[in-house]
């Protein structure tokens, strides 16, 4: 599992250090106060959102990391 342009997707192993950087979360206490959250570890302050039955890296504020995807 990795992250690319905010699309959190299912990908084979390159070996680069790209990859591990996409495919690398943090668990962080929950933004909701409760839970956990993961974190990209090349993302900071972008956590995993589920939309629409996808799975994205997106900000504190739900937008995509890039600004290219609208999260509710």
């Amino acid at each position: 599992m990795r992250h690319a342009d905010s699309l959190v997707r299912s990908a084979p192993d390159d070996g680069t250090a790209l990859f591990r950087q996409d495919a690398t979360f943090c668990a962080r206490p929950g933004v909701g106060g409760t839970g956990i959250t993961f974190e990209p570890i090349n993302v900071p302050g972008s956590y995993l959102r589920h939309y629409a039955s996808q799975v994205y890296v997106a900000s504190g504020s739900g937008g995509g990391d890039h600004g290219r995807r609208a999260q509710p």
